[in-house]
């Protein structure tokens, strides 16, 4: 991973991200769905999978083949809006919600990670 993405990582607080992202969107009008990947067998014809390509309902933009289950991702889509480059949306300073990191560090067995309940 470090090879490929470099050395320096940044984590940051799910929620509060979110929320900004969502603020930003909303001042700007768009519409948008953001939730976890659903990861499928692409080898075999998922009746849900199938439902949501038929349907071209927004579902269509979560579905990623098993092969990649590992990746644990989220996606925020923006459903009102169809444009062939990126888009660009300032969401503000992510300083107070953020940590910068070393990789090597974070992958190491000095690294501790401590959440309240």
């Amino acid at each position: 991973m470090i090879k490929e993405f470099g050395e320096q990582m940044l984590f940051i607080n799910p929620p509060v991200f979110l929320e900004r992202v969502s603020k930003a969107f909303n001042e700007r009008g768009y519409s948008f769905k953001a939730a976890p990947v659903f990861y499928d067998d692409y080898s075999v014809n998922s009746s849900k999978r199938l439902e949501s390509y038929m349907k071209m309902d927004n579902d269509i933009h979560f579905w990623k083949d098993k092969f990649y289950e590992n990746q644990k991702e989220f996606r925020i889509v923006i459903t009102d809006l169809e444009i062939g480059e990126p888009l660009v949306i300032n969401i503000g300073d992510i300083a107070d919600i953020s940590k910068q990191f070393k990789a090597s560090e974070f992958f190491s067995d000095r690294f501790q990670l401590h959440l309240r309940k």
